[in-house]
C-alpha cells in the first residue's frame, strides 16, 4: 500500500511539473485551431468575443500571437487556417493542443467541405476537440435551442464516431 501511495504521489508531482511550463505570463502558450465546418460560421466573430472577454481586441494580425489570460494564468494562441485549404488545416491541426470546430445555427448541417475535412482529420488522428454553435439565439427560439444543440451533437458524433472512446 505504501509503495502504491508513493507512486501515486510521485506521478502527481510529475504531472504538476509538466503543467508548470504552461502557467504564468512567460509560459508556453496553449494553441487552438479554430476551424469552421459550415459556410456561414464566422471564426472572426468567435475570436472577437473571446478577445473581448479577456480585454483585448482581435485583428487578423493578432491571430497566431500569444495572449495572456489572467483568469486562467496561461498564454493562449489561436490559429485560423483557411477553410478551403485542406493542407493548411492539416498542418495547423498537427501542431495544436485543441481544435475548436465552429458551426452556425443558421445552417442545417455540415456541408461537403466540412464532412471531407472531418474525414481527413479523423484519419490523421485528432487531439482534443471542442464544438461551438454560433447564432443560436438569433436563429431559433429558446424552446428549440436544446433540440438544435442535440442535433448538432448527433451530427458531430456521427462524423467522428471512430475517434470517440466510450467509458
Amino acid at each position: 500500500k505504501n509503495q502504491s501511495k508513493i507512486k501515486q504521489v510521485t506521478r502527481k508531482l510529475e504531472l504538476n511539473d509538466q503543467k508548470k511550463i504552461f502557467t504564468g505570463p512567460t509560459g508556453v502558450p496553449r494553441t487552438f485551431a479554430v476551424i469552421p465546418l459550415t459556410p456561414s460560421a464566422n471564426v472572426h466573430d468567435l475570436l472577437n468575443g473571446i478577445y473581448r472577454e479577456i480585454g483585448s481586441e482581435f485583428t487578423p494580425e493578432t491571430a497566431g500571437n500569444p495572449v495572456y489570460i489572467e483568469s486562467f494564468k496561461q498564454n493562449v494562441r489561436f490559429f485560423t487556417p483557411n477553410r478551403t485549404n485542406l493542407l493548411e488545416i492539416i498542418d495547423s491541426v498537427a501542431a495544436v493542443d485543441t481544435i475548436i470546430f465552429v458551426v452556425s445555427a443558421q445552417d442545417e448541417s455540415i456541408d461537403i467541405l466540412g464532412v471531407d475535412l472531418l474525414e481527413v482529420l479523423r484519419a490523421q488522428g485528432m487531439c482534443t476537440a471542442i464544438a461551438c454553435i454560433q447564432n443560436l439565439e438569433s436563429a431559433v427560439k429558446s424552446a428549440k435551442q436544446h433540440d438544435l444543440k442535440l442535433s448538432w451533437l448527433n451530427s458531430l458524433t456521427f462524423h467522428l464516431a471512430s475517434t470517440l472512446h466510450p467509458r
